[in-house]
């Protein structure tokens, strides 16, 4: 996460809202405390940029330092949670399942911690995802960060029909997902943070035909693919009606 990432991150920041010359965040959600998902944002922290930027909320709910080290990932989370102290106006949230949180304009609904899993506990690191939705402008979009076949089979037991979303973010870069899962949230948008070739977690060719990706896709009218670019969608958004998905 050198200098290109974060570079990458500010500038898109800075597209995408400033106040009073500073980048103002309104919620910064950490979904768990895996390097990919979290080193951008440590290694921003500790540049000079981080002063021109405005945390208002930081949503997480990392497992504990025990409960990493008996997964073999100890400390992993540490990091995170002293850059996040570093904004010191910043309101820092656990969240917990059944939550919902109001900031800049949007209603964060908490569908799954990992605390759900109690007292079995987790049994990787991708399994305390945060599993959410985001609804802003009319639009609802289910964001399933890098969640474990355990939490996917959980929040379709815990919610079935409720999770039906106009988008969905594919779990796990598309690595691990649920047939049942994606044609109940049956989502018109899908986004899928993978490269595009097989430098990083497979790569979108290899796994795009894997089942629960092809009906994930299958059921969308556009799939946009991290590893192309950086997209962004203005909401309310609502794609062409097109008969198949449409990659980009």
């Amino acid at each position: 996460y050198g200098v290109f990432s974060v570079n990458k991150l500010y500038k898109t920041l800075r597209s995408l809202h400033v106040n009073d010359g500073k980048i103002t965040i309104a919620a910064w959600i950490m979904t768990h405390a895996h390097s990919d998902h979290t080193g951008a944002f440590q290694t921003l922290s500790n540049t000079t940029m981080k002063k021109r930027i405005v945390v208002e909320n930081f949503i997480h709910h990392f497992s504990t330092d025990a409960q990493h080290e008996a997964i073999g990932s100890a400390g992993t989370s540490q990091k995170t949670r002293t850059a996040m102290k570093g904004y010191r106006d910043a309101n820092i949230i656990k969240a917990h399942s059944g939550q919902v949180i109001q900031a800049g304009g949007m209603e964060i609904e908490m569908l799954f911690t990992y605390a759900d899993m109690e007292p079995a506990g987790i049994d990787r690191i991708n399994t305390e995802s945060l599993l959410f939705r985001v609804t802003v402008q009319d639009n609802s979009i289910m964001v399933l960060a890098d969640a474990s076949t355990r939490s996917i089979n959980h929040i379709y037991k815990a919610y079935g029909d409720y999770l039906k979303s106009d988008m969905v973010q594919l779990a796990h870069h598309g690595v691990d997902g649920g047939e049942v899962l994606y044609q109940t949230i049956d989502a018109d948008v899908v986004l899928w943070p993978i490269a595009v070739d097989a430098s990083y977690n497979q790569g979108v060719e290899l796994i795009r035909d894997v089942k629960y990706n092809k009906v994930a896709t299958g059921l969308a009218e556009e799939v946009y693919v991290a590893g192309n670019a950086v997209f962004t969608l203005p909401l309310p958004y609502t794609p062409p009606d097109n008969k198949s998905a449409e990659f980009y």
